[in-house]
């Protein structure tokens, strides 16, 4: 198993959408506030899902098996906090409803310059790191995270790889089951 540190920046502005089921209302930034997946601590993050889902789709594009790739890699952390200076800004622009068809303006929130740091797990026996890497440029290229994306013909969510660190612990640096129950 090999852990690998990488962090990846945004080529194009990431457009939050969280999905709800409760109406929400108010001026266009608490619209767009209430679109953000936030932290315990109210930071912005992606779910975990949404990457690994971002990894899946682009190993479909380039003929590898899901079922494959989801034994061979995970994500460690659960979100990815949103690294952002400037923080985000408010997209308004109008949408067609899928359902009805009628457009109705949307109001979101924008990160113009964003990154993400993440753990990737992987089985190396499974994938090779190389094929590993190959996987997360392409899924940047042409799958991209969160609204309005190049998986769905959109340009936003669009990233590229700035650091890849291999931080695979040496097996005796690794913490034995009864270290780890101690702690």
């Amino acid at each position: 198993m090999t852990t690998i540190a990488i962090t990846v920046v945004g080529l194009t502005p990431l457009l939050c959408n969280r999905p709800t089921d409760v109406p929400v209302e108010g001026n266009p930034r608490q619209l767009a506030e209430a679109r953000l997946y936030l932290d315990h601590d109210l930071r912005p993050v992606i779910p975990q899902i949404n990457l690994l889902r971002c990894l899946l789709n682009a190993g479909r594009c380039l003929d590898r098996d899901p079922a494959e790739l989801i034994h061979s890699l995970g994500i460690r952390e659960s979100q990815l906090l949103i690294i952002a200076d400037s923080g985000w800004t408010l997209d308004s622009r109008t949408v067609r409803d899928p359902a009805s068809g009628v457009r109705r303006p949307c109001h979101r929130p924008r990160f113009d310059a964003w990154a993400l740091r993440f753990h990737l797990e992987l089985d190396d026996e499974m994938l090779a790191t190389e094929s590993a890497h190959r996987l997360i440029e392409f899924a940047g290229q042409r799958v991209g995270l969160g609204d309005f994306r190049p998986e769905r013909n959109g340009p936003h969510g669009r990233f590229a790889i700035d650091r890849w660190d291999d931080v695979t612990l040496a097996a005796t640096d690794r913490p034995t089951p009864a270290l780890v129950s101690a702690r």
